[in-house]
Parts: C-alpha cells; sequence; structure tokens
C-alpha cells in the first residue's frame, strides 16, 4: 500500500489572504457584464478553513512560490470550484498550494469571475476561461522571476474548476491575448478533480447547476458543445490525472470516465483513480483521515514526479 506522508504542517489556509495580482493592469480585458455589488468574502461555518469568495469582478492571482530550498522547477494553476457562484478559495485553493509548495511546486489561485453576475444565468460565458488561459499565459512569462520551468506548467481544478481545467487543457488557443500573443496557454500537464466535464451529455454526466450558471437555463446543442471539453480532447491535449469518488452525489465519475476515455482514444497518457466512498467536495479536508480517498495527494505528488 502507498505509505502515507505527513503534509498537516502544510496545509492549513493562510488567516490573511496575499494580495493577488490583476490579470490586467486595467482591471479586466473586456466589456463582459460584470457584478455591480462588491467581491465579499464569506466564511461558511466550518472549524476547517472553508472561505468562499463570491462576485469577482477583477479577476486575479496569488502566488504561492516554491522556497528556494524546495523547488522541483514545477508550477500549477489552481482553479477552485463552486458550481460557478463561488470559490471555495480555502480547501480547494490556498491549501492545495501549500500542499504544492511542499513537495516544491509553485501554485497560482486563480479568483476568476462567474458565467452569472447578478444572477442571470450564462451572462458572461466566456469569462471564466478568458481569464484562465490569461492567466495560463502570465505563469508561462513569469517563469525565470518565480523559478520554474516555462515547460512544466500544469493546471489543476476541482469541480466547476475541474470543468474549467479540461477546457484550458483543449480549448487553450481559443482567445487571442494581443499583450502576450508569443506566450502559449497550453498547459504541459492537467489535473481534474471531480470535474464537471460534459454540458451536452445526460445528467447522469452533467452537473444541471453549473451547466445552467455557464450556459443559461435554454441554449442551443451548438452552444453546449462548444463548452463540452471532451468534444476537443485531441493528440495535442495535454496528458492527465483525475480523480473522483464513486458515491458522488453531486457530480457523476462518469465525468471523468468521459473524459479518460476520450484521452486514451486519442493517445494522450492518462492516469484515474475512482475511490469507492469521498462524495463531492472533498479538496483537502479528507487529507487528515484514514479513509483511501485521503490518499489522493499522495497518488499526485507520485504522479508529478513524472514531469
Amino acid at each position: 500500500m502507498l505509505e502515507k506522508r505527513n503534509y498537516m504542517t502544510t496545509l492549513d489556509a493562510p488567516e490573511d489572504m496575499p494580495e493577488p495580482i490583476p490579470l490586467w493592469s486595467d482591471g479586466v480585458k473586456d466589456n463582459l457584464p460584470h457584478w455591480e455589488e462588491p467581491e465579499k468574502l464569506t466564511e461558511r461555518g466550518s472549524t476547517y478553513h472553508n472561505r468562499k469568495i463570491e462576485q469577482v469582478s477583477i479577476p486575479g492571482i496569488y502566488c504561492l512560490p516554491a522556497s528556494a530550498q524546495n523547488n522541483c522547477r514545477k508550477a500549477i494553476l489552481v482553479l477552485p470550484g463552486g458550481g460557478y457562484k463561488h470559490l471555495a478559495i480555502d480547501h480547494e485553493g490556498f491549501a492545495v498550494a501549500r500542499f504544492l509548495n511542499s513537495i516544491g511546486v509553485s501554485a497560482f489561485v486563480l479568483k476568476y469571475r462567474d458565467p452569472a453576475p447578478g444572477e442571470v444565468f450564462g451572462t458572461a460565458p466566456d469569462a471564466p476561461l478568458i481569464d484562465a488561459l490569461r492567466a495560463m499565459r502570465l505563469i508561462r512569462s513569469w517563469s525565470d522571476k518565480y523559478g520554474y520551468d516555462a515547460d512544466k506548467i500544469g493546471v489543476m481544478g476541482f469541480s466547476a474548476g475541474g470543468h474549467l481545467c479540461c477546457c484550458v487543457s483543449t480549448m487553450y488557443d481559443r482567445f487571442d491575448d494581443t499583450e502576450l500573443k508569443d506566450i502559449s496557454a497550453r498547459p504541459d500537464f492537467s489535473i481534474p478533480i471531480y470535474p464537471v466535464v460534459s454540458i451536452i451529455e445526460k445528467q447522469i454526466w452533467a452537473s444541471a447547476t453549473t451547466g445552467k450558471r455557464l450556459l443559461g437555463l435554454d441554449c442551443t446543442f451548438e452552444k453546449k458543445k462548444y463548452y463540452s471539453p471532451e468534444c476537443f480532447v485531441d493528440s495535442k491535449t495535454p496528458p492527465a490525472f483525475l480523480i473522483h469518488a464513486a458515491d458522488d452525489p453531486g457530480v457523476s465519475p462518469f465525468n471523468s470516465i468521459l473524459y479518460f476515455q476520450a484521452l486514451l482514444a486519442a493517445g494522450v497518457p492518462a492516469e484515474m483513480h475512482i475511490f469507492q466512498e469521498g462524495s463531492h467536495g472533498f479538496g483537502m479536508k479528507v487529507t487528515a483521515d484514514d479513509k483511501p480517498v485521503s490518499y489522493w495527494i499522495d497518488l499526485l505528488a507520485n504522479w508529478l514526479k513524472t514531469f
């Protein structure tokens, strides 16, 4: 059995969040609809750090680079989940970054816009992906500054952030960036964790709430396909490491299976672990337990050694 290492001294989320670096110097690149109300940070009533960020209008990156003493010269863009409604910034954001730092990986947590400002579903469906692709380009441009290799940069996402992770991995050339046009947004590897994947498949695969917030209550098949990343997997899609729980009540593991099958069909290296128990949204909250799902970070740490 895989030996479990003790990461818990590094997993506490910071009491005070670092200041994010804006993705654009003027706040945003586009004129997409945005929240009129100010951004909110809410404690979710847990003894474990479990804050959420809502109503993001100015996207930014929280930078947590690896130390000079413990640096494997890899970097990962972390995309917290929250159903495209909020960002689970601690157990799917900062705590993940602290774990990555503990194994020598620089981490960059993205505060991205949601697609339904003002709660009007599907108002700005392109906003999360535009933000994530900009972040990938910026992180690649910072490789010398923060001390990692420009060809060892991955993306990692949870739930709706997992959907965004798969979109970044398959739609990395969808939106131009005039300021960083010579820098690729393609990840070198991807880590979707209990991801929403398909918007076009039956509800056994797709998360109804996430899909509706992204695209609206009534949209065409073509629009759903446009944001179903399994439809765009090809030989250039980066290798992936997938984690899911068989008893996930919110996002069926068939999402991960569907993406895994598409990767194999395209000849892309992929590894997937589906645990019998774990439910949804476990993130870093399970890593102190002895249940099998708590070993997911150890499995990931071993997989990352291959890059």
